[in-house]
């Protein structure tokens, strides 16, 4: 596999990505390629590090990755409820299977960054990523432990 990698047969087999609709802007060439470069790691299950120079556009790369990944997964939870739906024979309609009506799991994003830049991810979030909610936390305001797998629970991305 690192071979392929290295040798770069595996990112160009990997089919281009759209940018998400529920992106609110618009991604230049560079920060394009970053996004689909992120979008190859994930999918095959690597993760990743971004660093470059300041101002580049890495949140927002990160940000599409983000949209991305939550339309998959509605994707995927619209397909599962299709597949689950059963043919009701006396009317010829289709009945939804009991197991449907409850919520599909959302996957959490973690982001580590400096105390410096939370404003900044707040800001970009709030910008282009408006169907995301988030929670930030701060080692620096005591919350550890208990607390933190408190709030950890509700860090999710919907």
């Amino acid at each position: 596999m690192l071979a392929f990698l290295l040798d770069g047969q595996v990112l160009r087999s990997i089919e281009p990505r759209q940018v998400p609709a529920e992106l609110h802007g618009e991604l230049r060439p560079y920060q394009e390629r970053g996004y689909q470069w992120l979008s190859a790691m994930r999918e095959l299950g690597f993760g990743v590090c971004l660093a470059d120079d300041m101002g580049l556009g890495k949140t927002i790369q990160v940000i599409t990755c983000l949209l991305d990944s939550k339309h998959e997964e509605r994707q995927a939870a619209e397909e599962e409820a299709r597949e689950n739906e059963v043919w009701n024979g006396s009317d010829g309609s289709f009945a939804a299977d009991q197991h449907t009506n409850e919520q599909p799991a959302h996957l959490p994003a973690l982001i580590v960054c400096p105390t410096s830049l939370l404003g900044n991810w707040q800001r970009e979030l709030k910008r282009f990523a408006r169907i995301c909610r988030c929670t930030f936390i701060m080692a620096d305001n005591g919350c550890t432990g208990m607390i933190f797998r408190q709030r950890r629970r509700r860090m999710t991305l919907y």
